[in-house]
């Protein structure tokens, strides 16, 4: 996993200057989704003057002997806290600790599904499922199981970049030992391995698995026993997997729209928000001055990711901010406007989170005894 400790560069700007062509050049063309601040500057070597001024006048105070630059660097996506998705720069030269992380997403395009577990000494236990890089503090913090393991070590790489041109070789995670098992368990043939991963992520939502064993999992990674019904829980597995990884996709809850009568026409006045708040009792979810959502069922909090549930997640990451030290703003609203070019985008989502915990709440109960 990555851990973003190094000279980040905030990606949500407006700069009047050039930017030096060394900076992420790549990475600012691509107009992503929010800024990323850095936790302090970790990377170490010597930087060029120009860099170390560029980077403390519009970012943060950065000592010209802690900068390390190459040309070498992968942009794409990546799974910050809590489920929020932003775009970086994954790199070594500007992530001190990348784990295994390249042989899971050796590159922007590489197809993967990684199941999210809390990692020893969590106060909860928590899991989510990915296609994209995560952060090290996603679940605070997180240990990662894949579905495949790419082998990159016959590719001549570019730093950690795998050339776009090059067909890489993959290997399910699942072990041929781990198949052999499940089979003649349940005597089916015809169980896969990516029915064994679904399955995976089944037992890690089943109630009486997480009770039973609530001690275990903030010590140790889960351990998967033989529940009695397999494919209620490889299918369960499979429905959760796609609820949560196309959670942009699913249609959005129909929440009551109560809209003032002096509200602007203009749809991006309309819809554009500072900070989202709930009610006292949580029925309702103010947007801005103008919109109100209500209807905000008791399902919605039920199901909860470290501590959160998906629309709580979205009302905390999904505000305007500004970095005391840097001056970055993070604004969604630019997001809204830029890149998914809806000016609903954000009221959508608040719904769609909605949905997600609905539904997922409806799969976990009815799924079998796993004991």
């Amino acid at each position: 996993m990555i851990t973003l400790t190094a000279v980040v560069v905030g990606v949500r700007l407006k700069l009047a200057d050039p930017i030096p062509q060394l900076v992420f050049l790549d990475l600012m063309r691509s107009t992503p989704r929010c800024a990323c601040q850095s936790a302090g500057p970790k990377v170490r070597h010597a930087g060029t003057p120009k860099l170390a001024k560029f980077l403390q006048l519009r970012f943060c105070h950065v000592d010209p002997s802690h900068i390390r630059l190459w040309g070498d660097r992968l942009a794409g996506e990546g799974l910050a806290l809590g489920a929020d998705y932003l775009t970086l720069t994954f790199d070594r030269n500007f992530h001190e600790r990348v784990y295994q992380q390249p042989s899971l997403f050796p590159r922007p395009d590489a197809e993967n599904r990684v199941i999210i577990v809390t990692g020893t000494g969590s106060s909860q236990f928590s899991c989510l499922i990915c296609e994209h890089l995560s952060d090290v503090n996603t679940l605070t913090p997180s240990q990662c199981l894949p579905l495949y393991v790419y082998d990159t070590s016959d590719v001549e790489k570019q730093g950690d970049q795998i050339p776009l041109d090059l067909t890489l070789s993959r290997n399910h995670a699942i072990t041929d030992y781990a198949l052999k098992t499940f089979r003649h368990h349940y005597e089916e043939t015809s169980i896969s391995k990516e029915d064994i991963f679904y399955y995976v992520y089944g037992i890690l939502h089943a109630p009486d698995y997480r009770n039973t064993f609530a001690k275990d999992l903030k010590k140790q990674l889960p351990r998967i026993p033989f529940a009695p019904d397999f494919w209620a829980f490889s299918r369960a597995g499979r429905e959760l997997a796609e609820l949560h990884i196309g959670y942009e996709a699913v249609e959005p809850y129909p929440l009551r729209e109560i809209v003032s009568p002096n509200a602007p026409d203009n749809p991006w006045d309309l819809y554009r928000m500072t900070q989202m708040k709930f009610n006292k009792n949580r029925t309702a979810l103010t947007v801005n001055e103008w919109i109100t959502l209500k209807g905000v069922p008791s399902e919605a909090f039920e199901y909860q990711v470290s501590g959160r549930s998906p629309i709580e997640w979205v009302v905390d990451q999904y505000r305007v901010t500004k970095d005391s030290k840097s001056g970055i703003v993070n604004d969604p609203n630019d997001w809204a406007r830029e890149t998914a070019q809806n000016p609903r985008y954000i009221i959508d989502l608040a719904k769609r989170a909605v949905r997600v915990a609905v539904e997922t709440v409806k799969i976990v109960k009815n799924l079998p005894p796993s004991l």
